[in-house]
């Protein structure tokens, strides 16, 4: 799919939050600075650092970024991604987040000494949760809040506690 039309489905579910782009802008509205964060990012993705415009998102990317309290490096999540507040969020640079995840505010996903960790499609990460060291967590995975996941998670499960432990499989029984 062209990059354009992955940013416009991306930031359309911001803009369904925001009333007009003058009063958005004016007050600062979170849902306007986030939907622009994810714009400049992608834009930084796709552009490479010989191109003057990497330079120009790059700029935005990082007021945004410090405005925001995003920690977020270029070609970490996947499209679809979605941040409810701003807040404090940081993701190591060696992290993959799949498509579709939604990400509250004060979640960490870090790494330790061994190696880079991954998140599946689909997954949900609890505020304040914490995602730490060598990592696999499967797809449709639920990480509730506050919750710290040192060991690999299987798919479509839910995780809660510190250390963080399965407390229910989920099922599409009714």
């Amino acid at each position: 799919m062209n990059v354009i039309k992955e940013i416009q489905t991306e930031t359309a579910f911001y803009k369904n939050q925001l009333s007009s782009n003058l009063i958005d802008f004016l007050f600062q509205r979170p849902a306007l600075l986030i939907s622009l964060f994810i714009k400049h990012l992608r834009f930084m993705e796709f552009y490479s650092k010989k191109d003057v415009r990497y330079y120009y998102h790059y700029f935005f990317y990082l007021r945004l970024s410090y405005k925001l309290g995003f920690q977020i490096p270029p070609h970490t999540i996947e499209y679809g991604v979605r941040f409810y507040h701003w807040g404090t969020i940081i993701i190591t640079s060696d992290a993959k987040i799949g498509r579709n995840c939604t990400i509250y505010p004060g979640v960490t996903v870090g790494k330790n000494y061994k190696g880079a960790l991954k998140i599946g499609d689909n997954c949900f990460l609890g505020l304040g949760s914490k995602v730490l060291g060598d990592v696999r967590i499967g797809n449709n995975v639920m990480i509730l809040a506050n919750a710290v996941v040192t060991k690999d998670i299987p798919d479509n499960c839910i995780v809660a506690g510190i250390p963080a432990k399965i407390i229910r499989y989920i099922t599409d029984e009714k």
